[in-house]
């Protein structure tokens, strides 16, 4: 998994499990999200896009799932505990 950094004030280790991640909010839980299954900060774009779509209703299990399952995602196949379960 991905090293610490930091990113906006906060500083990200990758999450232990999906349970452990879907306790953050807005903006944090994309934040880490990207920490966590793509090794990296949250691009401009990427956050945005994630945030309108949590706005408009897709839960955090989706999200997840759709940044687990993008390009990115896979070719980095990061196995966070609890996902496979969650989706």
């Amino acid at each position: 998994m991905a090293s610490r950094f930091e990113t906006s004030g906060h500083i990200f280790a990758p999450a232990r499990s999906a349970k452990e991640l879907m306790r953050a909010d807005g903006e944090l839980f994309v934040r880490w999200a990207y920490a966590t299954l793509l090794g990296r900060e949250a691009d401009l774009d990427g956050l945005r896009f994630y945030l309108r779509r949590m706005s408009e209703g897709k839960t955090k299990v989706s999200i997840l799932k759709q940044m687990s399952r993008s390009p990115e995602g896979k070719a980095r196949g990061v196995r966070l505990p609890g996902l496979q379960g969650a989706i």
